[in-house]
């Protein structure tokens, strides 16, 4: 056989048909990423303080990298308090049809804002650990702190440049877009089924809330030897004790490991992006096995989330009153981008609202909700799953006045999505 320098030295004399197929067979080389297997990665411009501009595909530290990856932030303020006003003083609401004063002091702080990055337009950085957040419907909120999405540093794979590494400080803003077809990624995204004690769970991995791509590497020590191993070239990983796991290699070897957050029960997370649900983290405790695929899908493109506008939907009460409006979960979520969250045992999810279809308190520790995909859960363990939730405001047709029901008065709370 030709060396394959010496077949493309001569492709002058090869026909465009003939080219075509050998551009085309080439998307299905080992290693090699397809156009449609980038449209899930986070993709935009980013401007420094300088005034340079950096435009390419965008990772988070060592984490985030596609659009239905989560962003978290404190909320400096309520999304509707500067159309209720009088932050400090307190506003007269209706609650079930009494007049109450309602000090939003009480409920305004450390409220963490989650949302997915696809769900952005841009993030200013205002210093001081604050972001101005544009959502794509529109709304605007301030973040302030409250994780490392907030001060971490973005890698962005700029089309000249190549990989280039700015620290937050120096950027000024981040605008999102499309991502291209030709764009440069880092390794193609994991994917695989997930099973626990509970149940199994299909989708994008995540891997000690780290590793997603492929080429990103699983650390652990064998009797023989420290490795450091591309999640790329992994089949499976099998939990064996609180102390270590089995590797298995997609060429059919298999490693025990230990001694490091990857393989044990100091494990940051193993988080599965399932379609039916949103973001799934499990426990170690719960978990039993990853199977991982080979290289697939990305993901969905940053104009395929359905995720923009505000809560809409009826509230249910005890004694049979339906209100129907605007709504605002908890006294905080007022959009469909938002999450709601919440355990099974061992097992957390956070769910954007724009897959819940109905929520129904479940005693005060507890409630029940159903999914766009028809799945029912029973969570708890959170703010908006039992009674430390702050209520339901439903908003009026002008969305001037509001009724609020308390979250022991609610009977179901039904969303239209």
């Amino acid at each position: 056989m030709r060396p394959i320098h010496d077949i493309f030295a001569t492709k002058s004399s090869w026909t465009p048909v003939a080219l075509l197929a050998i551009s085309a067979a080439s998307l299905l080389l080992p290693g090699t990423i397809g156009a449609q297997q980038r449209d899930g990665f986070i993709h935009g411009t980013v401007t420094t303080e300088s005034g340079e501009k950096y435009t390419g595909t965008l990772r988070w530290g060592k984490e985030e990298a596609f659009w239905d990856d989560l962003f978290n932030s404190n909320k400096e303020e309520l999304p509707w308090l500067e159309e209720y006003g009088e932050a400090k003083g307190g506003k007269t609401l209706n609650v079930l049809g009494r007049k109450v004063k309602i000090n939003w002091g009480n409920f305004g702080t450390g409220r963490q804002l989650v949302t997915r990055f696809g769900s952005l337009k841009s993030i200013e950085n205002l210093g001081s650990d604050e972001v101005r957040l544009v959502f794509r419907g529109g709304e605007e909120i301030i973040g302030d702190g409250g994780s490392n999405d907030i001060g971490t540093r973005i890698t962005v794979r700029d089309t000249t440049l190549g990989s280039v590494q700015l620290d937050w400080k120096r950027i000024e803003k981040i605008e999102f877009s499309n991502t291209p077809s030709g764009a440069e990624v880092g390794g193609y995204r994991l994917s695989g089924e997930v099973k626990t004690r509970r149940g199994s769970y299909r989708g994008f991995v995540q891997w000690d809330s780290e590793e997603c791509l492929s080429t990103d590497k699983l650390d652990g020590e064998s009797r023989d030897a420290d490795h450091s191993i591309e999640m790329g070239k992994i089949r499976a990983i099998r939990r064996l004790s609180s102390k270590r796991s089995e590797v298995e290699l997609k060429d059919g070897r298999k490693l025990r490991l230990e001694g490091t957050n990857d393989v044990d029960e100091d494990i940051r997370g193993i988080l599965i992006e399932d379609s039916r649900y949103g973001r799934v983290e499990i426990g170690w405790d719960d978990f039993e096995e990853v199977v991982f695929d080979d290289q697939g899908s990305s993901g969905r493109a940053y104009d395929e989330l359905d995720d923009e506008g505000p809560l809409r939907g009826r509230v249910v009460t005890r004694d049979g009153e339906t209100l129907s409006g605007r709504l605002v979960y908890d006294l905080d979520e007022a959009y469909r981008w938002e999450m709601l969250d919440g355990n099974d045992g061992d097992i957390a999810y956070i769910i954007p609202f724009a897959l819940v279809t109905e929520v129904e308190p479940d005693g005060d520790d507890a409630a029940r909700v159903t999914l766009r995909s028809g799945e029912k859960l029973t969570l708890e363990g959170s703010h908006d799953t039992n009674e430390d939730n702050d209520g339901v405001l439903v908003l009026d047709g002008n969305e001037k006045d509001g009724t609020l029901v308390p979250w022991d008065q609610i009977a179901s709370i039904r969303f239209d999505n």
